[in-house]
């Protein structure tokens, strides 16, 4: 949570002038997140994934990218009402050794 930001930011080197970190701006809160985002990616434990979106509102023109396994589509969309966008991204182990791509679908 809000330590891995302030270690991303220092390993970043956020206090120095011209630092990749200058465009990263922490959010507060997961909603502040969606609010300023046209995209939102999630990315929890499937027994995690209701509740976090429960404590969310999104609009219809959002649009997210589920990383979920086990959760299907249908529910996912009804929780992230009104928004209609929701695109499935499947990272497969081989993916992290670079040795075949990340499935995703509509």
């Amino acid at each position: 949570g809000a330590q891995n930001v302030k270690d991303l930011l220092t390993r970043l080197g956020s206090t120095s002038p011209g630092s990749k970190a200058n465009y990263l701006i922490p959010a507060k809160t997961n909603q502040e997140v969606v609010d300023k985002a046209d995209w939102v990616m999630l990315a929890v434990l499937p027994k995690q994934a209701e509740e976090v979106l429960k404590a969310l509102t999104f609009t219809k023109s959002h649009k997210v990218l589920t990383l979920v396994a086990t959760v299907p589509s249908k529910s996912i969309l009804d929780l992230i009402a009104p928004c209609e966008t929701l695109c499935r991204a499947v990272p497969l182990p081989a993916v992290a050794e670079r040795s075949c791509v990340t499935i995703v679908s509509p």
